[in-house]
């Protein structure tokens, strides 16, 4: 019993729940994962009704940021379509000088699943351009926690790493404050980053 209490202890010390061979899930970990699953639901939910909408015989693809979907969608359907690499969307012929993992694994998820249409492959980019920025997070909180050794050191890392690109979203936050009930509404239709402003 002795030595069973203290193989306990030295698992605890490890950093790994009594009697398993994982280790223990850290609380910055679970704030790590509480974030990123927050954020992509807030992406998912902001991209259902602004990636590629159609309404009224107009189509909408978001804000200036999302002004390249008409690059990327087409690398998409042309993997789905056999032409592997990819060539140029707008140079026929030319080879793609241009990383395009996203796009491949929007045109894999979207073959897998409905064939490879149109409507299935803008289905499958939005959902990994709401899946992307989750993973981020986690892999930079990950290298974070990595380096540091610290759960709040690594908290800090990735979100500036994440949201540091600009503050533009803190006018977000401040019009939220009046009226919290629109905070959807809000961010999904105004493109607070669109004057090229830090705040």
């Amino acid at each position: 019993r002795e030595k069973q209490t203290r193989d306990t202890r030295q698992e605890r010390h490890q950093g790994k729940r009594p009697g398993s061979k994982l280790p223990a899930i850290s609380s910055g970990t679970k704030i790590a994962l509480a974030i990123a699953a927050t954020l992509f639901l807030l992406l998912t939910a902001m991209y259902h009704n602004n990636y590629w909408v159609e309404s009224n015989g107009r189509l909408l693809v978001g804000g200036w940021n999302w002004s390249d979907l008409f690059v990327h969608l087409p690398v998409a359907l042309t993997i789905n379509n056999g032409n592997f690499p990819p060539q140029m969307p707008f140079y026929a012929g030319e080879k793609l000088v241009y990383h395009y993992f996203a796009d491949f694994h929007s045109a894999i998820v979207s073959k897998y699943l409905a064939g490879g249409s149109l409507s299935s492959t803008i289905e499958a980019m939005r959902w990994d351009n709401a899946l992307l920025p989750p993973l981020f997070f986690i892999a930079s909180f990950a290298l974070a926690r990595r380096v540091t050794k610290k759960d709040s050191t690594a908290l800090l890392a990735a979100a500036l790493i994440v949201f540091g690109a600009g503050f533009a979203y803190y006018n977000l936050l401040a019009q939220a404050a009046t009226n919290p009930v629109q905070i959807l509404s809000i961010a999904q239709n105004s493109p607070f980053d669109n004057d090229g402003k830090l705040f």
